[in-house]
């Protein structure tokens, strides 16, 4: 699947290589990707995690193909999503170190919950796990603060 993804992206870069604003796009996807697998995702992820890694990365490329044809409605999902990866990132980088095991293990359920989020508005028909909205998502975040 991860292959699957790379080559997907090149073709679309090959397609639109002189259309900057979706080059930038899906370099952001390309980002993703080396997020989702990094070079440790063996050790790094269970065995659940890793059924479930292909519906995500499968999501990457259905957003991939419609985002290139309409990137403004992809634009406007992804501002839906960008306030919970910029307090996940922000979290992951400003917190002092070490977190609490509870602090680290509800930052690993939002950010496993924002790529279910992302399934639901870029690839419906991949289906989540479970119900997932933006309501949710700040109920998680809200959480997360009240962790020590």
């Amino acid at each position: 699947t991860y292959h699957a993804v790379r080559s997907e992206l090149r073709l679309l870069e090959r397609a639109y290589q002189t259309n900057a604003t979706v080059i930038t796009f899906l370099n952001s996807l390309r980002n993703d990707l080396a997020r989702l697998v990094p070079s440790d995702f063996l050790s790094r992820y269970d065995q659940q995690r890793l059924v479930q890694l292909p519906r995500y990365l499968n999501a990457i490329i259905y957003r991939a193909r419609r985002g290139v044809v309409h990137l403004g409605k992809d634009q406007k999902k992804a501002q839906m999503i960008d306030r919970f990866t910029n307090y996940l990132n922000e979290l992951r980088t400003n917190s002092p170190r070490p977190l609490s095991s509870e602090k680290a293990a509800a930052l690993d359920q939002i950010a496993w919950m924002i790529e279910e989020y992302k399934i639901s508005l870029f690839a419906p028909e991949i289906k989540t796990l479970f119900s997932i909205s933006a309501k949710r998502l700040e109920e998680k975040r809200k959480e997360i603060e009240r962790i020590v």
